[in-house]
């Protein structure tokens, strides 16, 4: 046996042993084992949202929520307290989308806590706000 087929053994020997040596091997994926592959970025999943199939619309659902909060005591037409006029559906479209609105009714950060000396929205009035913005503040 010459040198070149004892070293050729020894390499089948170590091949068949140790498959990831020679490359013969699978490589073991995310499919195979439910594990992300080190230094595979996984995309991102959006997750659906909370107001994904909510059709709120300003005349029904958000002008009742402005008037009793809002549109009829300091942010009116009239008075237009701190410059929102909050009484007719451009002029709330108008502020809606800027982040201080929905930080003021969510009382968040340094914004000023509104509605200004009465009770913080309800949940449920915040996240019908939250979804009229979010799905494109129907009229």
């Amino acid at each position: 046996m010459t040198k070149n087929n004892i070293l050729g053994l020894l390499g089948f020997s170590i091949c068949v042993s140790l498959p990831m040596a020679c490359g013969s091997g699978k490589k073991v994926a995310e499919e195979d084992t439910g594990k992300p592959t080190p230094g595979l970025i996984e995309p991102k999943v959006e997750s659906e949202s909370i107001c994904s199939g909510t059709n709120y619309t300003y005349e029904v659902d958000i002008k009742p929520i402005m008037d009793a909060h809002c549109a009829k005591s300091c942010h009116s037409a009239e008075k237009h307290a701190s410059g929102m006029d909050l009484s007719t559906y451009e002029k709330v479209v108008e502020f809606a989308p800027k982040k201080y609105f929905m930080a003021s009714l969510k009382h968040i950060g340094t914004y000023a806590k509104m509605p200004k000396n009465a009770d913080k929205l309800s949940d449920e009035s915040i996240q019908i706000l939250d979804c009229w913005i979010e799905t494109g503040m129907a009229e």
